[in-house]
């Protein structure tokens, strides 16, 4: 777990994570239902996981006016960009490495592997995406971005968590297949 929320606790809070809730709609279903243990193939989980990105961007914008630039659906606002200003946001923790070794190549990815469940694979002929144990390990990184994306929508202190978010992330980062 990231934050002890019996230490956080408030009506206050309750009563604005119940307004993220009922305004993330299907969204948080979707993330949940991605988390399940399930017989769904991980590559699949992982596509719609990232798909959870354009609409938090909506949500992102209308709660702090942030990324006033993108407008997911729209056809200048792309998947890439949605996820890169989100990471680019919240996450810069969790995929430190990632955007230090080539953001690019890694956003590209991203995409890449939400293409491939979404489209043919011939499409994607020679480009790179997240297979096995990658889709499982960025399962994690997009469940850990969604979650802190979460907690400062609830104006939760990044401090609280970030230590444990480091541990967290420095164990996926390091774990060995």
């Amino acid at each position: 777990k990231l934050v002890d929320f019996s230490n956080l606790l408030t009506n206050d809070l309750l009563n604005k994570w119940e307004k993220i809730l009922e305004d993330l709609d299907i969204i948080h279903q979707m993330y949940l239902y991605n988390l399940a243990e399930t017989k769904i193939p991980k590559e699949i989980k992982l596509a719609t996981m990232i798909e959870v990105f354009e609409p938090l961007v909506e949500l992102i914008k209308d709660y702090n006016h942030f990324f006033v630039s993108l407008s997911p659906g729209e056809r200048n606002t792309t998947l890439k960009m949605c996820v890169d200003a989100t990471i680019s946001k919240y996450g810069k923790d969790i995929f430190k490495k990632e955007y230090q070794d080539n953001k690019d190549m890694f956003l590209q990815k991203v995409v890449n592997s939400r293409i491939r469940i979404m489209h043919i694979k011939r499409m994607l002929k020679d480009k790179p995406f997240f297979t096995g144990t990658e889709s499982l390990i960025y399962m994690v990184k997009f469940s850990l971005l969604y979650r802190c994306t979460i907690l400062s929508l609830l104006n939760t202190d990044y401090e609280l968590y970030r230590n444990q978010l480091l541990k967290i992330v420095d164990y996926w980062d390091n774990w060995e297949n």
